[in-house]
């Protein structure tokens, strides 16, 4: 298999030539996040506030989503950094993006999210536990991070159209 890196900024795509089962040429362009310092795996996960007995998620800036909008409403999510585990990041982004301090954290699993075109496989958690201190994401990183916050009951009228975020419903509400 030949690799040819096409670009590399935010992130990163590279042109892969291989053959098939069949001895058939293929040639694709994959899409990583494995850059920075950053591995191409992410997490995400529910947030349940064992207190207010409210769920978590965040409005936030997704360039993936224009033209129809900005911001979309998600589970906690982020990139695992070199050398962490899928729990730790987990952890760490939960405090960095909603302030959410677990006490219980339940592994879900791990699913690659488009195979076609990228190597990311994100892996999802439900966190139990509550929040300690603001949140809001990391200056350095840009973010732009709306808490939110919803009962169960209210969760069925608000428009989710990110695929993680409606499975991690799905299995938990």
């Amino acid at each position: 298999m030949k690799k040819t890196t096409k670009y590399e900024g935010f992130l990163k795509v590279t042109e892969i030539e291989d053959v098939n089962k069949n001895g058939t040429p293929i040639k694709r362009e994959i899409m990583s996040r494995a850059t920075g310092g950053k591995s191409d795996d992410v997490v995400a996960g529910l947030l349940f506030d064992t207190e207010k007995k409210v769920y978590y998620f965040v409005k936030q800036y997704r360039a993936g989503v224009l033209p129809k909008d900005r911001y979309l409403i998600e589970a906690m999510a982020g990139t695992i950094d070199v050398g962490e585990s899928p729990q730790e990041s987990f952890e760490r982004e939960a405090v960095e993006e909603v302030g959410f301090e677990c006490n219980e954290v339940v592994t879900i699993g791990s699913l690659y999210t488009s195979p076609g075109g990228t190597t990311e496989r994100v892996h999802l958690f439900f966190g139990a536990g509550t929040r300690t201190s603001e949140g809001g994401g990391l200056e350095e990183e840009n973010e732009d991070i709306e808490i939110l916050e919803y009962t169960k009951d209210e969760l069925r009228e608000v428009g989710i159209s990110d695929m993680k975020t409606s499975y991690l419903i799905n299995i938990f509400t």
